[in-house]
């Protein structure tokens, strides 16, 4: 019993002190994909990209073609899941998005090959390119499956 007390008292602290704060719905839509983004290094990164020429500016830098992918307007999220040194990694983002107190927190589905599956050997560097709100937001910020912060940029020019 003292420790539901406990448990209770520290819930009502959080929510007096803001942890607990309610989160929006937001619809984001992916754009476009690639599977050979051409990353430096193998962290996940997320980018802000203001609108097509960005996009495109991008894509030449890095030797990325989306296939003519259609693009509105913009601006996109880039979420780059990082080099792999073998096939069998993928990268999914929700159409779901949340926004919370100047965060839209966009969430990912990162897959990697199981020890056992047979993967081709090389390098691979999965990428989505995400239609954004045009305001409302400080930060981006890319959560996986399980919950963690893969990372995140700020939205001000």
């Amino acid at each position: 019993m003292k420790y539901g007390i406990l448990l209770l008292s520290l819930g009502l602290s959080a929510c007096a002190g803001g942890l607990l704060q309610r989160e929006s719905s937001v619809e984001v839509s992916e754009v476009a994909r690639s599977s050979q983004c051409n990353s430096q290094g193998p962290e996940t990164r997320i980018s802000l990209l203001r609108d097509t020429a960005a996009v495109t500016a991008w894509q030449e830098q890095r030797g990325v073609d989306f296939n003519g992918a259609r693009l509105p307007q913009g601006p996109f999220a880039l979420v780059e899941m990082g080099e792999r040194n073998s096939g069998g990694y993928g990268l999914a983002i929700s159409r779901l998005a949340g926004r919370r107190s100047g965060d839209l927190i966009l969430r990912g589905t990162f897959v990697a090959p199981g020890a056992d599956d047979m993967s081709t050997q090389a390098i691979t560097s999965p990428c989505v390119l995400v239609s954004l709100p045009r305001e409302g937001y400080d930060t981006i910020e890319i959560v996986d499956q399980d919950g963690r912060l893969r990372g995140s940029v700020a939205a001000a020019p």
